[in-house]
């Protein structure tokens, strides 16, 4: 096994008192020494010679506009008057994923001119953020999203975030619009293409084994949860916020309006249908006000999908099996729809506008076509 590459050294140019790094044989000067532009400099140029990238720094830089810091700044700050990415009134979980993606960018550049910024520094920041430093696994094994390698479709993501921020910078003239063109020519990472990422295994629709041993584990509210999640394929944060004064009961298949949903932002309905089998589950719930949650949690507040996964988790650990997540309950609804009814009404089970994304949660059911290979083939 090769060994790793010696990282170079912040060192003192005596003869100019400015700090400088050498690397392949060249001086790299980056200001007075010990400020902190300084180690900024240090840093990015650092983090450019890890990426192959350190040409870009050697580039023309443009006289004047906005840094890459104020940029990130300025929309942040209108991400926050505008109110978006917003449900309910509370910040969605997408603002603290921009803040994510936005840190290496800020601590590699955010001294660089903005309108300076092109395609091989995007490279640079894409770099650090795969490369994600080690951190210790909780004693209480929930932490889920920060063991080993980053997955390769999260990164590209986090590189879509920062290109965004661009494309507005460029919407309100802080930089030309032929920077934020620049940074889309930018492609996503392949798989294969890089060792320091992993593929996503992707979300499997969980067995009805596992779900029987989490019902048993698991106390009545988080069991009643399931079973409807599981008949129904409403997403979890749904099932939390179930209401009566949500739910059209006038027909003989009842119609669940969620007043929050995830793509509520796109102008859509959400309409999930609840049968015999789901009403038969509500029923004790009947005497709660109509505006009372079904499934409350704390400070009357409803139940959080976080403490129902977390509910699951314990269950799963204590049956002595791998855990797995509510939204696996969804994944098999769809594919279970699919297989008996084909994947437009799996489709409309799950609020889906685009057929395509349906394909992700309806796994294809082989063993029709594996019946069908006994008999005929």
């Amino acid at each position: 096994m090769a060994a790793a590459k010696r990282v170079p050294s912040y060192r003192l140019h005596k003869a100019s008192g400015q700090a400088v790094v050498t690397i392949d044989g060249r001086d790299h000067y980056l200001g007075r020494y010990d400020s902190p532009d300084s180690h900024e400099a240090y840093g990015r140029t650092i983090a450019s010679w890890k990426a192959g990238t350190l040409g870009s720094l050697q580039r023309t830089r443009a006289p004047q506009g906005p840094t890459v810091a104020a940029v990130v700044v300025a929309f942040l700050e209108a991400v926050e008057k505008a109110g978006r990415y917003t449900k309910g009134g509370k910040p969605t979980s997408e603002r603290l994923l921009q803040a994510r993606a936005m840190r290496p960018l800020v601590k590699l550049f955010g001294g660089t001119l903005a309108a300076s910024f092109g395609p091989l520094d995007l490279v640079t920041v894409r770099a650090a953020l795969c490369h994600r430093p080690p951190k210790e696994k909780p004693a209480t094994g929930r932490w889920r999203h920060y063991e080993g390698p980053p997955v390769r479709t999260s990164i590209n993501t986090m590189v879509r975030r920062i290109v965004r921020v661009f494309r507005w910078a460029a919407s309100v003239e802080l930089v030309p619009a032929s920077t934020w063109q620049a940074l889309r020519a930018v492609e996503g990472l392949r798989r294969g293409e890089s060792s320091l990422v992993k593929e996503s295994p992707g979300v499997r629709a969980v067995s009805p084994r596992a779900v029987a041993l989490v019902l048993r584990k698991i106390d009545a509210r988080a069991a009643t949860m399931i079973r409807l999640q599981w008949l129904s394929g409403m997403r979890p944060g749904e099932v939390c916020r179930l209401r009566w004064c949500d739910v059209d009961r006038r027909a003989a298949v009842w119609v669940f309006r969620p007043t929050l949903h995830k793509t509520e932002h796109h102008g859509r309905d959400r309409l999930v249908m609840l049968g015999p089998r789901c009403q038969r589950l509500l029923a004790p719930f009947l005497d709660r006000a109509p505006d009372a949650w079904l499934f409350p949690g704390r400070d009357g507040a409803h139940l959080s999908p976080a403490r129902y996964r977390r509910l699951i988790d314990d269950a799963c650990d204590e049956a002595g099996i791998p855990r797995w997540s509510p939204n696996q309950l969804r994944h098999a609804a769809a594919t279970r729809a699919r297989t008996s009814d084909g994947i437009e009404v799996a489709g409309i089970l799950l609020g889906h506008a685009n057929l395509a994304t349906t394909q992700v949660y309806a796994e294809r059911d082989l063993r029709k076509a594996m019946a069908f290979a006994q008999a005929h083939a």
